[in-house]
């Protein structure tokens, strides 16, 4: 796995360079939190954990990165969410491998929010 702590930022490269992704979002993806202010559809992400686990065949680092995908139109987000992880999962050259871990969905502040949990190692 490439970038430590860095492998959030690695992620949102790829998502920024997405065409498809980039009509849906406008290229709103934010660390941690969105701007104050900001409309329409965007992603917030965040690492939620890198850890490093010393096996008898070597050592193994994992990371896991949370995406929370923000709309006011419920297909919206899940579409979004679609496009994340046909961007995301998978091998990628200087990243490692991405999969999905883990996702839910929920309406927070009337927005209705993707959350998709990726594990990169």
């Amino acid at each position: 796995m490439a970038k430590k702590f860095g492998i959030s930022t690695l992620l949102r490269n790829k998502l920024i360079s997405d065409d498809t992704l980039n009509g849906l979002i406008s290229n709103k993806v934010y660390p941690i939190v969105a701007p104050e202010g900001t409309e329409g559809n965007y992603v917030i992400y965040y690492r939620d954990r890198y850890s490093r686990d010393r096996t008898k065949v070597g050592i193994m680092d994992t990371a896991d990165v949370v995406f929370a995908v923000i709309s006011d139109d419920y297909d919206t987000s899940q579409l979004i969410a679609e496009t994340i992880d046909n961007v995301l999962d998978g091998y990628h050259s200087g990243i490692g491998t991405v999969y999905l871990k883990d996702s839910t969905e929920d309406l927070i502040d009337k927005k209705y929010t993707q959350i998709l949990i990726y594990s990169i190692f």
